[in-house]
């Protein structure tokens, strides 16, 4: 059950993180996601991850990028925007190469079954 909450979390979390993005720099209309405001958008993102300790890896890009055009193509399937914008891409990063003892292992997994929360606030 965990597994299937994962992608919808980092949906949510990345879909909270551009609508704070558009209210902060004044994105108003999906017209202004010009590939500009999305280099924009990445600059900014990844100074907020590094100010909080974390990597900014392209493949969070990434991943929040994907999500961006996901959201506004469901809006173009659905009949809400007449086009959409071309939304850029960054490339795939290399597989991270990590190992686990089994005791390790286990408690991960049993964590994950435990308690299958999304680390975003509601």
């Amino acid at each position: 059950q965990a597994e299937h909450q994962r992608p919808y979390c980092h949906a949510r979390c990345a879909l909270k993180h551009w609508t704070r993005f558009c209210t902060t720099f004044d994105v108003v209309w999906v017209s202004d996601l010009s590939l500009d405001v999305q280099e924009k958008y990445i600059t900014w993102r990844r100074c907020e991850l590094i100010e909080q300790g974390f990597r900014a890896s392209d493949g969070t890009m990434k991943r929040e990028l994907a999500v961006l055009k996901a959201a506004l193509r469901e809006a173009w399937k659905r009949g809400h925007l007449a086009t959409v914008p071309y939304i850029r891409s960054l490339p795939q990063p290399p597989g991270r190469q990590r190992f686990l003892w089994h005791e390790r292992y286990r408690g991960s997994w049993m964590n994950a079954v435990r308690r299958p929360t999304c680390s975003c606030s509601p």
